[in-house]
C-alpha cells in the first residue's frame, strides 16, 4: 500500500463534511487531511496542514471553488 492520499473538505454545510469523512475513513487510500466550513479560514490550514486534495463547495459564502484563491495562494515548495 502507498502513500495516503490526503483530502481537505472545505464546505459550509456540516453534515456534508462529517459525511465526506464517513466516505474517505471507509476507502483505503484516502485520508480526511482536515475540513473548514469556510475557503478563508481553510487558506493558512491546508497551507501548513499539506494537502492532495482540496474538495470545496461551489456555492459556499465567501471564497468557495467559484473563486479560488490564487494557484500560489496553497501551493508549497516541493
Amino acid at each position: 500500500m502507498g502513500d495516503l492520499v490526503r483530502v481537505w473538505v472545505v464546505d459550509d454545510q456540516a453534515s456534508f463534511r462529517r459525511a465526506t469523512a464517513a466516505t474517505l475513513a471507509a476507502m483505503d487510500d484516502f485520508a480526511m487531511a482536515g475540513e473548514c466550513e469556510t475557503g478563508e479560514s481553510a487558506v493558512d490550514r491546508i497551507r501548513d496542514g499539506g494537502a492532495d486534495i482540496v474538495l470545496m463547495d461551489i456555492h459556499m459564502p465567501g471564497m468557495g471553488a467559484s473563486k479560488p484563491p490564487g494557484d500560489s495562494t496553497l501551493r508549497t515548495p516541493t
